[in-house]
């Protein structure tokens, strides 16, 4: 998952100018020259995370505020990320904007649909796991989303 943008490469530079993020980190993000995986992004927060002293939302405000917008796998690479590290609404707000952005990516709507059930949001959780579904049944994550899913369905009929 490997977006095109080198958007990260010199916020990193200055980060790593300014002792903000080790050099063992930097060398890894920066090498592949084009936007931070999903593990690479979740191993930046952490790396601002710890050297933030434990500012989990300004660490993650900041990449945030430093990725590519434009570019969809991007987004989607840094909102599954935030995700997996249960910063679930600053994950909706990456999320949402990666399915404007790739309106047929199911991962970028599964990943929105979790981030929404995780907060108690069935009503906008449910037509994202849909989403995932319809664009790809067969993806490996699809059994996943439908098991949210019925959950979701279920608490909005109590």
């Amino acid at each position: 998952m490997k977006g095109s943008g080198t958007t990260l490469v010199a916020p990193l530079v200055r980060w790593l100018n300014a002792g903000t993020i080790s050099i063992s980190f930097a060398t890894v993000a920066m090498s592949a020259g084009a936007a931070p995986s999903e593990e690479e992004y979740i191993k930046l927060l952490q790396n601002i995370v710890e050297t933030q002293g434990g500012d989990a939302d300004t660490a993650m405000r900041l990449v945030v505020d430093k990725s590519n917008k434009k570019d969809a796998a991007d987004q989607v690479a840094l909102g599954v990320a935030l995700m997996r590290l249960r910063n679930h609404f600053t994950a909706i707000e990456v999320l949402t904007r990666a399915t404007e952005l790739a309106p047929r990516n199911a991962v970028a709507f599964g990943s929105l649909g979790t981030s929404y059930s995780a907060v108690d949001d069935c009503e906008k959780a449910i037509p994202a796991f849909v989403r995932a579904v319809e664009l790809d049944p067969n993806n490996s994550r699809a059994a996943h989303w439908n098991e949210f899913l019925g959950e979701c369905r279920g608490k909005i009929k109590k």
